[in-house]
């Protein structure tokens, strides 16, 4: 049985490939499958891809028309085999540590029948070009740990912390049954896949142990400032995709400590996206953003109300737009500084 698909999107990574899976090859091929889904690249990567495939059975070659990130990602969702499915940008790296200490794990909740529907594990993001590396850790909002338990075991997370892809390992059947999969053709879709698994899951297990390794400072990321204005109808569009998708209903019918952490991640999605709105504020962005209150207001009400009356937003939207904006950029460069931003 395998245990974890890693799923690699990849476009013109032949930079990156090599190394990325690199990474994987720590002598655990009969437990774990890596998915290589070349997106119309226009380089060597599909080259790269093959030649990792004739040598190591373990990876899988998947070539198609390009589609963006997303739609990659999505391709390694509906023909995973492992049991926990796990992304993998083809320009990051696995943690070999982590990664044996993620099966070792597994294995021990699969003998014990007690797996949990995702695993968190920490994060490092390594600076490009440089020794500097940070880590990004959960150990002191789970309340007890070595143990698969509910959400109850999650502390109240402070409004500004929020979670990532990075540090998700998820059951694949409950992406699969649950058509749990990223909105494609834009950026920084990852925020709602975020949101739309810990909105199907009921268990977890915290690994305080760091796997996945995030590279950061690479000029032309998707987090460097000039990207994140230029491209931000894309988070305009992945809210949009929310409001779609969330139902007060099923929010609001969770067990309590579920409807808290769930309705965190809601928050961060609209805490972001007045990040992009006002990060180089212009009129036209103020416009987008009134539409998609208005659309969030009329479809879920009592959700629009949680959000924008009982959250920061509320005084974050109570300041002039001057103001907003020289404290969103503040908080860009204070965030930037940390992570090793570009």
């Amino acid at each position: 049985m395998k245990l974890i698909t890693f799923a690699i999107p990849s476009y013109n990574s032949e930079k990156f490939l090599a190394s990325c899976l690199d990474s994987l090859l720590i002598g655990v091929d009969d437990k774990i499958e890596a998915i290589v889904i070349n997106d119309g690249s226009t380089d060597r990567t599909s080259e790269i891809a093959h030649e990792y495939e004739k040598k190591y059975p373990f990876i899988k070659v998947v070539d198609k028309e390009n589609g963006g990130h997303g739609s990659g990602v999505n391709v390694g969702i509906n023909i995973a085999t492992g049991l926990y499915f796990k992304l993998l940008d083809s320009d990051d790296h696995i943690d070999k540590e982590g990664l044996l200490s993620l099966i070792e794990t597994i294995e021990k909740h699969l003998n014990d029948n007690t797996l949990p529907d995702l695993y968190f594990a920490d994060y490092i993001s390594v600076v490009e070009g440089t020794e500097d590396k940070v880590t990004t850790s959960h150990k002191k909002w789970v309340k007890r740990l070595n143990i698969v338990s509910d959400f109850s075991n999650f502390k109240k997370v402070p409004e500004a912390k929020y979670f990532m892809v990075h540090e998700l390992v998820v059951k694949t059947i409950v992406l699969q049954e649950n058509n749990v999969r990223l909105v494609e053709k834009v950026f920084y879709e990852d925020t709602k896949y975020v949101l739309d698994c810990f909105i199907n899951s009921q268990t977890f297990y915290y690994l305080d142990k760091p796997l996945y390794l995030y590279t950061v400072g690479r000029i032309g990321q998707s987090v460097s400032i000039e990207k994140m204005d230029k491209n931000y109808m894309n988070m305009v569009k992945v809210a949009h995709e929310t409001i779609k998708t969330v139902s007060t209903n099923k929010i609001m019918s969770m067990e309590k400590y579920h409807k808290r952490f769930v309705m965190h991640e809601l928050n961060t999605v609209f805490y972001l996206l007045y990040f992009y709105i006002y990060l180089h504020y212009r009129k036209e962005k103020g416009v987008h953003y009134k539409e998609i209150r208005k659309s969030f207001k009329k479809k879920e009400p009592e959700l629009y109300k949680q959000v924008y009356y009982h959250s920061l937003l509320f005084w974050m939207n109570i300041l002039i737009p001057r103001l907003r904006q020289a404290l969103t950029e503040l908080a860009y460069k204070i965030a930037g500084k940390k992570l090793g931003w570009r």
